[in-house]
């Protein structure tokens, strides 16, 4: 089983104990077949929050944000490291982030960086994480209904997906599952 490191921050100290229940409950359903990869989600440690707080305050744009957290990772020799951000809506992340993509209502991924901004249920929070695995959108914006466009029509995937569209473990589609098996491959050197 694959053991990777999530680091995880938030400007939400009120739901925070929120926060680690959805990251403690995907890490169980993740740990099982079909993904079977066991994960830390462990707080981003103060000695490096300085420095994300620079990488943010230097561009406006949510793909050099990414960039910059590989070296950043790198030069301090974390490299299979992964960051997820959760902040509130009103916040500056959150409005650079929809300004890149408007589509991106409850949050948006790029490479190794996740921010959440929208709260409304847990798969908002789920989906993003699952994009640092590897998972892809299964939707396409340019049809009005944004419906799950794979073979699974409870894709945790999809545009929006509520919980009572997910329901239970496993909730993604087979093209997804295969990709987080290919990443974590990746991981493993197995390419």
């Amino acid at each position: 089983m694959t053991r990777k490191t999530f680091y995880y921050c938030h400007d939400l100290p009120e739901k925070q104990v929120m926060l680690q229940e959805h990251m403690r409950e995907l890490s169980e359903h993740i740990s099982h077949p079909p993904i079977e990869i066991s994960y830390r989600f462990t707080e981003l440690p103060k000695e490096l929050e300085e420095g994300l707080r620079e990488i943010f305050s230097q561009s406006d744009d949510v793909c050099c944000w990414s960039s910059d957290l590989s070296e950043f990772f790198l030069e301090r020799q974390e490299v299979l490291c992964t960051l997820l951000v959760i902040c509130a809506k009103e916040s500056r992340l959150a409005k650079v982030s929809l300004e890149a993509n408007s589509d991106a209502e409850w949050g948006i991924a790029v490479n190794n960086l996740a921010i959440v901004y929208g709260l409304h249920h847990k798969n908002s929070v789920w989906h993003e994480m699952l994009h640092l695995l590897g998972a892809d959108d299964c939707y396409d914006l340019s049809e009005s209904d944004r419906g799950p466009n794979c073979d699974c029509p409870n894709c945790i995937m999809q545009y929006d997906a509520t919980i009572a569209d997910v329901k239970s473990w496993p909730f993604l589609c087979d093209t997804n599952i295969q990709n987080i098996q290919k990443r974590i491959r990746g991981w493993q050197g197995e390419g």
